[in-house]
Parts: C-alpha cells; structure tokens; sequence
C-alpha cells in the first residue's frame, strides 16, 4: 500500500506539470517502501540522484512559464526551487551516514515538500498558467 496517493487537491491543472508532481510522489512511496522491508540503504544513492533529475526537469519547467507569462511571485518561487536544490546536496553528502536517519529526513522533507509547495506555492500560478492556454 503507498503512503502517499495523488489527490485533486495537488493538481495544478497542467497535465505536464502534474506528471512530474506524481514522480515526486513516486519517490516518497519508493523510499517508504523499502524502508518498509529494511532496504531503504540500497534505494537512497538512486533516489537522491533521481530528485537531482527531478529538480532539473521540473524547476526548468516551471521556470520557463514564469519567464513566458511574467509570474509576479517568480522569484520567491524560484528561491524554493533552489532550497531543494540545496537540500539535495546535503542529502548526497550525508550519504554515508547511517541510512534510516538520512532515509527518514529525506522521507520527512519529500514529503513537507509536497504539501508546502505543492499545494500552497504552486496554487500561486494556477490561474495565470491556465489563462495562457496551459492544460
């Protein structure tokens, strides 16, 4: 059973954009899983390099909508794109470190993430990306 499931709530009414908040759901159901069976040590190198990929895809996505439509709140937004990136790098350098607590920050942070921004900061642009033909 996953620990987190998509819910209407989370969407953003852009398809594109939508798909990658699901692979970040994805991510947070993978870690928890593992964690589950006591495999979460083997699954934390790949799922750190998988949010490295996330951030990339994803913040350059949103980004490059701000930039089109002229998103007024852009910059706060992009300085929570940069937090994660940030946390990101801590994560890779506590990599070594006893896996269930760097498991369960990662699991806590994914998951504070998803319900900060995706639904509160990300909310912000909804209306403007849709006015902009954006489905």
């Amino acid at each position: 059973m996953p620990f987190l499931k998509w819910y209407e709530n989370l969407s953003v009414k852009v398809q594109e954009i939508d798909d990658q908040h699901n692979t970040l759901i994805e991510m947070i159901n993978m870690l928890f899983d593992a964690m589950g069976i006591g495999a979460d040590e083997a699954v934390l190198e790949p799922l750190i390099e998988r949010m490295e990929a996330f951030a990339e895809v994803h913040f350059a996505t949103e980004e490059k909508y701000f930039k089109a439509f002229g998103f007024a709140q852009a910059e706060a937004h992009i300085a929570e794109h940069l937090f994660f990136k940030e946390k990101v790098l801590e994560f890779k350098k506590k990599r070594h470190e006893q896996s269930m607590t760097l498991s369960v920050e990662i699991l806590r942070f994914l998951n504070k993430w998803l319900v900060t921004h995706f639904q509160k900061e990300d909310q912000k642009y909804v209306d403007l990306f849709i006015a902009n033909g954006l489905k």
